[in-house]
């Protein structure tokens, strides 16, 4: 699993200039907090969630290169510590 398995793309703007942004999946941090994910190795769910917030956390920070936002990164990290917990990180 990588941390971009976590972000969905959407396209915004207006016609003619569309814009592409990530956003964060809601639905599937929220299920990775509640369980572990079909299909998808604990450890290896944590360790992708885990970089998702920390990386997207640093680029808002250093040069607002994230792609997402830093409420939206916050969320992930929020879900982070209690999946790597439920592992055993």
């Amino acid at each position: 699993m990588k941390p971009s398995d976590f972000l969905l793309s959407t396209q915004q703007g207006f016609p003619g200039a569309p814009l592409v942004r990530q956003m964060l999946d809601v639905e599937w941090v929220t299920a990775l907090r509640n369980g572990p994910l079909e299909n998808v190795p604990d450890l290896e769910a944590a360790q992708a969630i885990i970089c998702l917030a920390l990386s997207e956390l640093e680029d808002f920070g250093t040069g607002a290169a994230a792609n997402i936002s830093e409420i939206t990164a916050s969320k992930a990290g929020v879900n982070a510590a209690p999946t790597a917990e439920n592992v055993g990180v």
